[in-house]
């Protein structure tokens, strides 16, 4: 099970790390991305937002110094642009990210994945 699952994480974050081994505590070995090695694409992130049925804001880190540094409000972004700085600085996005074939969601607290296991 999970084959077709992927989890975007940071090895150096201790809930990255939690929820890693909460899905193998379920059985699921997912595809892991280290995603600020391997920023995920524009496509891929408007995709998991998608799954998410949310806005980019879903998956932002506001508390980075980014958004003040660039004089930028997240709020007057269009999506594409608010997508495309997020996949041009993953540094940006929220951590760690499960994505199934249906859905995504980030996983904060750990525990948060424990709604992939419940019937929809």
């Amino acid at each position: 099970m999970g084959q077709d699952w992927t989890l975007y994480y940071n090895p150096g974050c201790g809930t990255c790390l939690r929820v890693r081994d909460r899905l193998a505590s379920f059985g699921v070995n997912p595809r892991v991305v280290e995603y600020l090695k391997t920023p995920p694409t524009p496509e891929t992130i408007d995709r998991l937002l998608k799954k998410m049925g949310a806005g980019p804001a879903a998956i932002t880190r506001f508390q980075e110094p980014y958004w003040q540094e660039k004089g930028l409000n997240p709020e007057t972004l269009d999506r594409k642009d608010w997508i495309k700085i997020l996949s041009e600085n993953p540094f940006l996005i929220q951590r760690p990210i499960v994505e199934t074939p249906r859905r995504a969601l980030v996983a904060r607290p750990a525990e948060e994945i424990d709604t992939l296991f419940s019937p929809q």
